[in-house]
């Protein structure tokens, strides 16, 4: 048997990101480049002296942008022996930050309500979850039968109450205002626990399988039969976050379910000894 203790802290930064160098540059920038905490760069934090034209976006280090993982994994095994093994695994994660981004040319670095430095945009990080468990085994029979078990349980992951916009889901904003001297015009900034404020059922699935293997003469013979989700529990995974709903989803309304119970049945033959 053996016991395994991970903590771990770890932090992201240096993240990538496209700008917006008239909005960061240039003359697009609607604010105070000189107020406290305004969110303008200027051209020499991406090599110039001055802004370049006919360059519709520029590759750099997202200003203040950061992410943070604090966790702990507990992992017990029992190999087998005396016709048993087993596992358990817990792992504790939190998760927080100020942008989801990580180098895929998103939104960051093109509106100003998604700036690292923005109000309300550090919070929990969308798509982490708190708690998940393990349980898993198995029994081995003298004559070749072999049953085994595993079941996975989550506290449920966290999503952003959002928007819809450009085919993705952006975080709502509470109207057009100034923000230390600098003007938000395209949704206004983030709400108060907007990011990573929607919080997914938890759910687990029980699955079973089942294998018998015999030899007749020079023939082998193994049969295995696989139930995943025995207990057919559909219960919802992921509900719908974006504020104003979609189709005939509102806001709240559950829209992934764990698949329905499934069935595999195998065989393999084998030929000699």
């Amino acid at each position: 048997m053996a016991v395994e203790l991970s903590v771990y802290h770890r932090e992201t930064t240096n993240i990538i990101e496209d700008y917006d160098l008239c909005l960061y540059a240039g003359e697009c920038y609607t604010g105070d480049p000189n107020a406290e905490g305004a969110f303008y760069l200027g051209p020499e934090y991406f090599g110039y002296s001055s802004t370049p034209p006919g360059i519709n976006f520029f590759i750099a280090t997202l200003k203040g942008g950061k992410r943070e993982l604090n966790g702990a994994e507990v992992v017990f095994r029992k190999r087998l022996s005396n016709s048993w093994q087993g596992l358990f695994a817990y792992t504790f994660t939190d998760a927080t930050g100020n942008t989801n981004s990580d180098s895929n040319a998103d939104f960051a670095g093109d509106v100003l309500f998604l700036d690292p430095r923005a109000p309300n945009i550090e919070d929990k990080q969308p798509g982490s979850i708190d708690h998940l468990v393990k349980l898993a085994g198995s029994y081995h029979f003298d004559f070749g039968l072999v049953l085994g078990s595993s079941y996975r349980w989550n506290s449920g992951v966290y999503t952003t109450r959002a928007f819809r916009a450009f085919g993705r889901n952006l975080p709502v904003g509470g109207g057009t205002y100034v923000y230390n001297g600098a003007t938000d015009e395209f949704a206004g900034w983030a709400e108060p626990n907007t990011i990573g404020g929607v919080k997914n059922p938890s759910y687990g699935v029980l699955d079973f399988s089942a294998s018998y293997e015999h030899r007749f003469g020079q023939v082998g013979a193994e049969f295995f039969l696989s139930v995943f989700n025995i207990l057919d529990d559909q219960a919802p995974i992921l509900t719908e976050s974006v504020a104003a709903g979609t189709g005939s989803s509102q806001f709240g309304d559950p829209i992934l379910w764990v698949g329905p119970r499934a069935i595999t049945l195998g065989a393999r033959v084998s030929f000699g000894r």
